[in-house]
C-alpha cells in the first residue's frame, strides 16, 4: 500500500510538471506569435531550401517554390515543416526570420516526438567553430528586432530546461550570443 501511494504521488507530481511545461510552452508560443506577427518571407522558400539541401537543379527549385504560397508564417502547414526539416540552414536571412518561428512553434508543440523540428530550430540559433558560418549566422540574427530576440531567448531558455531536446546546444547558443542580445534589446 505504501509503495502504491509513493508511485501515485510520483505520477501526480510528474503530471503536474508536464502541465506546467505545456502552460509555459503555450505562453512562449503566444509571445512568439506577437513578436513575429509582421515578418515577411525573403527570396528562398521552405521547399526550395530543402531542394538546395539535396543539391537540386534550378528547375527543381522553381518547382518546389509552388508548394510555399504562404504570406504569413502562421499559415505554414505542419506537414511542410515535417517535409523540410533540413531547410533552415539554406534560407536567406529574411526567409530564415520568416520560417524560424514556425519551426520553434511546432517544435514546442511536438516536443519529444521523433519528427519534432525543435532541435533544428535550436541548431539554427547556435554559433559554432567556423568563422565564416558564424558571420553568416550573425547576419541572420541581426534581422531580428528586440522583441523577436527576446522571444528567441525565452525559447532557448525553455529548451535548456527540457530533456526532450538538445538543451546543451541551447545553453551554448545562449552563452555565445542570445543572452547578450536579449539584454541589449531591453
Amino acid at each position: 500500500m505504501v509503495l502504491f501511494s509513493a508511485f501515485a504521488a510520483e505520477r501526480l507530481n510528474a503530471q503536474a510538471h508536464m502541465g506546467q511545461i505545456a502552460a509555459d510552452s503555450e505562453s512562449l508560443v503566444s509571445a512568439m506569435e506577437r513578436a513575429f506577427a509582421t515578418v515577411s518571407r525573403g527570396l528562398v522558400t521552405l521547399h526550395e531550401a530543402e531542394v538546395i539541401d539535396h543539391h537540386g537543379t534550378d528547375a527543381e527549385r522553381r518547382k518546389a517554390r509552388i508548394h510555399d504560397p504562404e504570406a504569413d508564417w502562421r499559415d505554414i502547414p505542419e506537414s511542410s515543416i515535417g517535409d523540410c526539416l533540413n531547410a533552415l540552414p539554406h534560407l536567406d536571412p529574411i526567409s530564415w526570420r520568416f520560417y524560424l518561428p514556425a519551426f520553434m512553434r511546432l517544435g514546442l508543440r511536438t516536443l519529444g516526438s521523433p519528427r519534432s523540428p525543435m532541435d533544428r530550430a535550436i541548431y539554427s540559433l547556435a554559433l559554432g567553430d567556423d568563422r565564416e558560418i558564424n558571420d553568416y549566422q550573425r547576419e541572420r540574427f541581426r534581422t531580428l528586432d528586440s522583441e523577436q530576440a527576446r522571444a528567441v531567448h525565452r525559447f532557448l531558455e525553455f529548451a535548456t530546461q527540457s530533456d526532450r531536446c538538445d538543451g546543451h546546444i541551447a545553453r551554448v547558443a545562449l552563452e555565445k550570443y542570445w543572452r547578450r542580445a536579449a539584454e541589449q534589446s531591453g
